[in-house]
């Protein structure tokens, strides 16, 4: 929900550390130059509404007035590039100075730990049993499904007998030679520091489904990596094929890829679909607030092998009209706490709730 009406938090952070047309985190979309953005005259931008209000929750500030600073550089960049990384301790330098923490966003596969003084870190792979208190999860941003493909207009399901999964993506069977590749690089050090390690988690799941006659089956797995692909039209095919298989499911597999979060489970979300979320020692944004087994069906996945059966006992057990209003509310939950204007709109709340 955006508040026209709360408190505005006071940011400092230096653009001019950016290269002309390189993209800053996106909180401070609001505050870039149009002109000075490459990405800003796509045909489709998902971070077109918060750029536009995103002023309603920040105000740009000198260092002085400020109530945090933001590293306008994503970690993810910042932390593969030496130039970077010395602006990077230019910029932290000046802010020690005034006593108010860095926030640091880092969108990556990587659960690596970061050990900076002083700064709040927002991310989207890490663990909770070893969590920071100065770390909190960073939603995947990417398509508004209902808003991109159906102009707004939601695609409700009525509730069949018979639940219907649905997984379209990269799901490959695993692999004793990856493993010990991964495990190599982790402990040589050789590992880039964006890098995850890809879980089989989610091929062990589909493979459970695909055995049991419980759940109506929509899966369609492929063998390479979506956006690693060259061919823009195979994309967009390949993209849109995906966007039918969630429309014609019930509830979408949603569990962890090279990192721990997975991006498929705020897509879902903003398909007003039930995500079947296996939880892989996770943490999602706004924990603190959310009850997400109000939301998503939350599996252990120490109980993979049980994962038709807890999907039959929900659906069996879910009413008609509770099937109905839960899609809404999954829908809901995307606009006011995970899309791009809601995750700001929200920010505040870190601050007031901080594990400190």
């Amino acid at each position: 929900m955006i508040l026209h009406n709360q408190k505005k938090i006071n940011i400092y952070s230096d653009l001019s550390l950016l290269n002309h047309g390189e993209e800053p985190v996106t909180m401070l979309l609001p505050f870039v130059k149009k002109d000075n953005m490459n990405t800003i005259n796509a045909a489709y931008n998902p971070f077109d509404v918060y750029s536009k209000v995103g002023e309603i929750f920040f105000n740009s500030c000198s260092i002085e007035e400020s109530d945090i600073a933001v590293f306008p550089i994503p970690w993810e960049h910042t932390v593969t590039n030496k130039n970077k990384f010395e602006s990077f301790e230019i910029f932290y330098d000046k802010v020690q100075d005034y006593g108010i923490p860095i926030i640091i966003f880092f969108l990556s596969d990587s659960d690596r730990s970061i050990t900076i003084k002083n700064t709040i870190i927002f991310r989207t792979s890490l663990n909770q049993s070893t969590r920071k208190k100065n770390e909190f999860a960073f939603p995947a941003f990417g398509d508004d499904i209902i808003g991109r493909f159906f102009s707004g207009n939601q695609q409700v399901r009525i509730k069949e007998k018979q639940a219907t999964l649905g997984f379209t993506g990269y799901a490959p069977e695993p692999s004793y030679i990856r493993d010990i590749y991964n495990w190599t690089e982790s402990f040589f050090g050789f590992k880039n520091p964006n890098k995850g390690s890809f879980s089989n988690v989610r091929s062990e799941a589909l493979k459970v489904f695909s055995k049991s006659d419980l759940i109506k089956k929509n899966f369609v797995t492929r063998k390479v990596f979506w956006s690693t692909q060259a061919d823009s039209k195979r994309m967009q095919k390949q993209k849109e094929e995906f966007v039918a298989n969630m429309i014609k499911s019930d509830y979408i597999l949603c569990a962890r890829g090279g990192g721990n979060f997975s991006f498929r489970f705020y897509e879902t979300l903003s398909c007003g679909r039930i995500p079947f979320f296996i939880d892989t020692d996770c943490v999602l944004p706004f924990d603190f607030e959310i009850e997400y087994k109000n939301y998503c069906v939350l599996v252990d996945n120490h109980d993979l092998s049980q994962v038709d059966k807890i999907l039959y006992n929900f659906h069996e057990n879910i009413s008609e009209e509770d099937f109905i209003s839960w899609q809404y509310n999954c829908r809901r939950l995307w606009q006011d706490y995970l899309s791009p204007e809601g995750f700001f709109s929200n920010f505040h709340k870190h601050f007031k709730l901080k594990r400190e």
